[in-house]
């Protein structure tokens, strides 16, 4: 990146400067209306001082001007100067034609982005003047104070009272694409026309605090006259996407053929369920070049939960298929030209390989074509990232099955009033009869080792369903009434629920909208105990339970029923190893603290051993081990795992199994103690 002067020039001045060279009426309005603003006047201030101090850098001095609260709202976080130039010097590229290629920057922040691409322009069209390539990049940002820290940036190195400046306040939704490759402000709004490369860093919001519905708007674009597939249809993107999402899927629509898209994002779209949709978004639009993730030491910290995505827009079904993506994991720092031999020298895979992986000391590559990708039944990508390789092997090969394949998986009871359903002590509860109390564990930390009986725990859920029921078939209506039971109740001499029932009225839990929802507010329905529980958060201890007595759980726990067929004893042993554990690693996500997370229908999906191919002598053998585990047997697990690993003919050793999963624990618990929080969000665990 070029020299630029940094703190002898006051952003007051340059922002008179920026009025002056915005090139017309239409676009210097929002600068003159910003100035007027109080709040934005001081902002301004407050930037001119500090880049008059030189003290930091533009970037860390716009972040200054931003509350911890504006800044959480806003999604905004800082890109390393070296991320954004690498970026750019992959999406920006030579036109064919000869014509000097054409930027947009959706959001542009600070302007490091925005200063990247005008920098990688000198590269790409050195005959052309630094006035002349500010018309070429195009910035957008809601908030005007980053679009005047961006211009005195920009500005820097071209003369103020000729430099047009391509800046708009305009939030991105409301900026349409179009065939044309110049700019036009009209009543509805900002055109601007088509482009060469998308670069940036979108806002990182939830979409619980985004207008969904505008930013969707967009996807009707998307499909053949008459029908819209990403919109409504079959393809359509998860409502339950964050903004990012869309900020990518509105990008696309500005991209020409053959067009680059350079984004960070957040790296939630290769493991949650609303990223199933969104890489289907992609692999239908784009030649996914490459995927790099970041380990707790390479650049800041806010990347550890970030990837680049580096895509370019073919509508060719047969080049996006044949494309191999390369997954790579950045373990250390490097420079922008490393980061960028790793985006384009990594292996293919051959013709007889499903993926291959590539190794140096800083950097690990795994490259997949994007048809398998497309193809998959899931749209877990996260493994091709972190996982060791003899894992990403053994997920993209046959031998394993999804463990709701042959169990049901469902999440414990969710009863919307913990404190009235649990009954655990003294207290208005106390006298609730026997009839309608279950023993039950509200978490995993309710139990102290592999096994859970009736006898270890001191909880109890309140059952009444078979109750209900009665009543229900005494009465003959279909749905039997919150008063109907209460009565029956008092007439068959229940009072000890009747006056529980009584007092929870009392507290209101009857109006908690999942109480209200019931036909009878206390009755949650018919309740299956599981065979197993698992946890929904792991730390460095990973344990499955066993539960013989038929114990019920909350939903901080996820429950396992086994199909018919399927051998509970040898199920539980395979659950017990060390490669299921090492497979939660792979499968699960990382949550604040480097705690481990699966959701249900994670779970659900989640490629274990399976029991139902192994002989005869091999269950017999596992379920007798498992009876050893159980009772103790400190040897058991490796035993277990020998046999299982036997068992799926694999030539992952017990030794080399134990290691690996050893050291992605260590990864996720340090990444996870040396990062900051999550920056975009959606417990227990040996």
């Amino acid at each position: 990146m070029s020299d630029r002067p940094s703190g002898e020039s006051q952003l007051a001045t340059r922002f008179e400067a920026i009025v002056a060279a915005a090139g017309g009426a239409t676009r210097a309005d929002w600068l003159a209306t910003a100035a007027s603003e109080p709040a934005v006047r001081e902002r301004l201030d407050d930037l001119a001082a500090l880049l008059g101090e030189g003290s930091e850098t533009p970037a860390a001095a716009y972040q200054d001007t931003l509350s911890d609260a504006t800044r959480t709202a806003s999604g905004h976080f800082a890109t390393d100067p070296t991320v954004a130039s690498a970026l750019c010097r992959w999406a920006v590229q030579p036109r064919a034609d000869g014509r000097p290629p054409r930027v947009l920057d959706p959001a542009t922040g600070s302007g490091v982005f925005t200063l990247a691409a005008h920098d990688r322009l000198a590269a790409v069209a050195p005959n052309q003047s630094p006035t002349d390539r500010l018309e070429r990049v195009v910035g957008v940002d809601v908030d005007p104070v980053a679009l005047a820290l961006t211009g005195h940036q920009l500005l820097a190195n071209a003369r103020p009272e000729t430099a047009p400046l391509e800046l708009y306040e305009a939030d991105f939704f409301e900026v349409s694409p179009g065939p044309e490759r110049t700019c036009t402000v009209t009543a509805d709004g900002v055109r601007a026309g088509e482009f060469d490369a998308v670069v940036g860093n979108p806002p990182y919001v939830r979409q619980e605090t985004t207008d969904i519905d505008r930013a969707r708007e967009h996807l009707a674009a998307f499909g053949p006259d008459g029908e819209t597939p990403y919109l409504d249809g079959e393809r359509a993107l998860s409502r339950r996407s964050d903004a990012y999402v869309y900020f990518v899927t509105h990008a696309t629509q500005f991209l020409r053929e053959g067009g680059r898209l350079g984004v960070v994002i957040p790296a939630k779209w290769l493991v949650t369920r609303y990223g199933e949709s969104f890489q289907r978004f992609l692999f239908d639009h784009y030649r996914v070049e490459s995927v790099v993730g970041f380990g707790a030491r390479a650049f800041d910290d806010a990347l550890v939960d970030t990837v680049l995505l580096l895509a370019e827009r073919r509508e060719n079904a047969a080049a996006r298929r044949s494309t191999p993506v390369r997954f790579s994991r950045l373990d250390d720092q490097v420079s922008v030209s490393r980061l960028l031999s790793t985006v384009e020298s990594a292996e293919p895979p051959d013709d007889e390989a499903a993926m291959a992986v590539w190794n140096t000391d800083d950097v690990r590559t795994v490259t997949v074509d994007q048809g398998s990708l497309a193809d998959g039944d899931t749209g877990k990508q996260s493994p091709y990232l972190d996982a060791p390789a003899p894992f990403i092997r053994l997920l993209a090969g046959e031998t394993l099955a999804p463990l709701g394949s042959f169990t049901t998986v469902h999440r414990g009871v969710m009863t919307g009033a913990n404190d009235f359903f649990f009954l655990d002590g003294p207290g208005p509860g106390a006298a609730v009869e026997a009839r309608f109390r279950t023993p039950a564990i509200k978490s995993i930390r309710d139990v102290d080792g592999r096994v859970v009986t009736a006898a270890e725990t001191d909880r109890e859920l309140l059952d009444v369903h078979d109750y209900v029921a009665s009543v229900r078939a005494e009465t003959g209506v279909g749905d039997a009434t919150t008063t109907a039971v209460v009565d029956a109740l008092a007439r068959d001499g229940y009072d000890g629920l009747r006056e529980y029932v009584e007092w929870g009225t009392d507290q209101e839990f009857h109006e908690r909208s999942s109480c209200a929802s019931r036909p009878v507010w206390f009755d949650l329905g018919d309740l299956t105990a599981p065979t197993v529980f698992v946890p929904k958060f792991f730390d460095e201890r990973v344990v499955v339970v066993a539960n013989p007595d038929g114990l019920l759980a909350g939903n901080a726990v996820d429950c396992l029923g086994v199909d018919e067929g399927v051998d509970e004893r040898t199920l539980l042993g395979v659950l017990n190893t060390t490669l299921t554990k090492a497979l939660l690693e792979c499968w699960g996500r990382t949550e604040g603290g480097g705690a481990l997370q699966i959701m249900t229908y994670e779970l659900s999906t989640l490629p274990v051993p399976d029991p139902r191919t192994f002989d005869a002598s091999t269950q017999e053998a596992i379920a007798a081990t498992t009876d050893a585990l159980l009772a103790g047997d400190s040897d058991a697990v490796r035993r277990l795992d020998r046999l299982v690993l036997d068992a799926i003919e694999t030539d992952i050793s017990v030794e080399d199994c134990r290691r690996l999963r050893e050291e992605m624990v260590r990864r996720r618990v340090r990444t996870g103690r040396e990062s900051v929080p999550p920056l975009v969000e959606e417990s227990d665990a040996s």
